[in-house]
């Protein structure tokens, strides 16, 4: 099963900022002092956060043990603990953290306007050459749909931009069903999800793993009641 937490931070108090920055690994309160624009701190700090919290719904013991250590590409994982596997993602008012028995990855984008050149330097010809039969509303929507879908896929596998995003095609088909095509064979088994949204929001899951999701909101009451490194 598949645990994903969303937590939406637009109304995160200068109070709720500095408690957590208390709170959090030493390693993420020396990141977050280092970025200026407010906003990305706040999605830095409460990245860690959530999954955190995460991680202590499944695993308490391991919440705030375990350092996080990183792949030569990037990825992050808990130390010593290859039974969780997780990964986390922001933009805009929004930050969530998946959490599943196997390798996963999680992409959450804000929809704003985007320039064509984009796709052509991004997507497979199969993706663009689908994106040019779509009107403009519908080619902004569907742009989104398959770059979170790609993001995903790419965390998941946890290598980084070492695999280009033009180097595979993710279609969705009429029904919903997304479909993986590359050189990557064992993507074809993959699953794929889409996660609805309100606002201008889109979200895409990939894992390894079959089976369903579960989507959890907790409130920043829950959080800030969370034992952590600190308490």
């Amino acid at each position: 099963m598949i645990r994903l937490y969303m937590l939406g931070i637009k109304n995160v108090s200068a109070a709720h900022f500095d408690h957590f920055m208390k709170r959090v690994s030493p390693e993420r309160t020396r990141q977050v002092r280092r970025i200026r624009n407010r906003r990305d701190a706040v999605r830095s700090l409460f990245g860690e956060v959530m999954v955190r919290w995460a991680v202590n719904q499944v695993k308490p013991a391991a919440a705030f043990s375990k350092r996080w250590t990183r792949s030569e590409f990037g990825k992050p994982a808990f130390a010593d603990e290859p039974d969780i596997h997780f990964n986390l993602s922001h933009s805009g008012d929004w930050v969530v953290a998946a959490l599943g028995p196997s390798e996963l990855g999680v992409d959450v984008e804000q929809v704003l306007p985007v320039n064509p050149e984009m796709a052509e330097s991004c997507f497979s010809p199969a993706e663009i050459g689908l994106l040019q039969h779509l009107t403009e509303e519908e080619r902004l929507n569907r742009f989104y749909d398959i770059w979170t879908l790609k993001e995903s896929y790419i965390k998941c596998i946890g290598r980084g931009l070492s695999q280009p995003l033009d180097s595979f095609t993710i279609t969705v088909r009429p029904d919903g069903k997304i479909e993986y095509s590359g050189p990557d064979i064992e993507a074809r088994n993959y699953q794929f999800m889409l996660i609805p949204m309100e606002g201008p929001y889109k979200l895409a899951v990939c894992t390894k793993a079959k089976g369903s999701i579960e989507i959890y909101t907790p409130e920043m009451d829950q959080l800030l009641n969370m034992k952590m490194f600190a308490d």
